[in-house]
C-alpha cells in the first residue's frame, strides 16, 4: 500500500511541474504575410524583405524560380523546467509555401497549412 501512495505522489508531482513549450523550426508563415503577395506584382526583393530567405529555391528549365518556406510548429510537455520534454505527444503544425517568381516578379504561390494532433 505504501508502493501504491508512493507511486501516486510521484505523478502528481511530476504531471504537477507540466508546462507546455513552443518550439519552432524555420521562418514564420501567416495568412496576413501571404496576403500580401501579389502575383504579377510582387517582386523577389519583397518577398525576400517578407519572408527572409526560403527554406530551399530550385531554378528551373522555362526560367522560373521557385521559392519554398517550411515552418514548424510544436507544442510539447515539458516536465522540470524543460529538464524532461516530451515530443511523441507533440500537436504539431505544419505550415509550407511555394512561390514561383520569373522575371524577378512573382507568377504564382501555394500555402498549405497543416495540424497534427497526438
Amino acid at each position: 500500500m505504501k508502493k501504491f501512495y508512493l507511486v501516486i505522489t510521484l505523478f502528481i508531482s511530476i504531471y504537477g511541474c507540466a508546462t507546455i513549450e513552443t518550439k519552432t523550426e524555420g521562418n514564420k508563415i501567416d495568412k496576413s504575410m501571404v496576403e500580401s503577395i501579389k502575383p504579377g506584382i510582387t517582386t523577389k526583393k519583397a518577398i525576400i524583405e517578407i519572408f527572409g530567405y526560403p527554406s530551399k529555391s530550385n531554378k528551373k528549365d522555362d526560367e522560373t524560380e521557385e521559392f519554398i518556406y517550411n515552418h514548424t510548429e510544436k507544442k510539447v510537455s515539458s516536465y522540470f523546467k524543460g529538464f524532461i520534454v516530451n515530443e511523441k505527444d507533440a500537436e504539431k503544425t505544419n505550415s509550407t509555401l511555394e512561390i514561383v517568381i520569373k522575371n524577378d516578379i512573382v507568377v504564382g504561390y501555394r500555402f498549405i497549412k497543416t495540424a497534427e494532433e497526438k
